[in-house]
């Protein structure tokens, strides 16, 4: 598996912030900003079992290191997520990049990670105010989750007069015609991005694809 650059900032060791904390900690906090799920923009999913796992720390010893990251502000945790609160501000600010930041926040459903954000980074809490909007705004939302799980069902197992199967309804050109995006280049999509971002669902993965054709079919 080819390996990702993830620079750590020297500063981590004698951080103000960790003062007090063992080695340990400061080694599993370099391992949060670090490891194979790191984000750009510095949110991900990742379980309490895969932190284990992954450290070969014991569970107590995972649950107490994350509990003091936050105390200190260092993390944010909510459920499955977590955010690396600076590891944005570290990062150049590329456009690739950046692109990958907003895909990260659309697939973002911690409503606190989101705020967080949006604080943190304020050049770029549209991003997060938009996306707050899809997850308090259900009926507005870009594609439910129930549709995208119909939708990747229907291009799996449809096909039309071109083999181009049924197109998602949320795709529309810019006169209101719905536009089918081929089946290939659907499903290559979907499974591009469960290839990159392997914790996320197939509906989430099925949501991403659907954002991110849409967009290429805007003029």
């Amino acid at each position: 598996m080819a390996s990702t650059y993830h620079p750590i900032y020297s500063g981590l060791w004698n951080d103000d912030a960790l003062e007090g904390l063992s080695f340990e900690c400061h080694a599993f906090f370099a391992f949060l900003c670090s490891n194979d799920h790191v984000r750009p923009s510095g949110i991900y999913r990742v379980t309490d079992a895969q932190l284990v796992a992954e450290t070969g720390l014991q569970l107590a010893k995972v649950r107490r290191y994350l509990s003091v990251l936050i105390e200190r502000q260092r993390i944010l945790r909510d459920g499955g997520w977590l955010f690396v609160c600076g590891y944005f501000k570290r990062q150049p600010k590329q456009e690739r990049l950046l692109n990958g930041v907003r895909s990260d926040i659309e697939i973002c459903s911690s409503l606190a990670i989101l705020e967080a954000f949006g604080l943190r980074y304020s050049h770029f809490s549209r991003w997060s105010t938009d996306r707050l909007k899809t997850l308090s705004n259900p009926m507005n939302h870009f594609v439910s989750t129930e549709q995208c799980n119909a939708e990747h069902s229907n291009a799996m197992q449809c096909s039309g007069p071109s083999g181009d199967g049924h197109p998602p309804r949320s795709l529309s050109s810019p006169r209101g015609r719905t536009t089918p995006p081929a089946k290939g280049q659907y499903l290559e999509t979907v499974q591009r991005i469960e290839r990159q971002h392997p914790e996320l669902s197939k509906s989430e993965a099925a949501t991403l694809a659907l954002r991110e054709l849409d967009r290429a079919m805007k003029p």
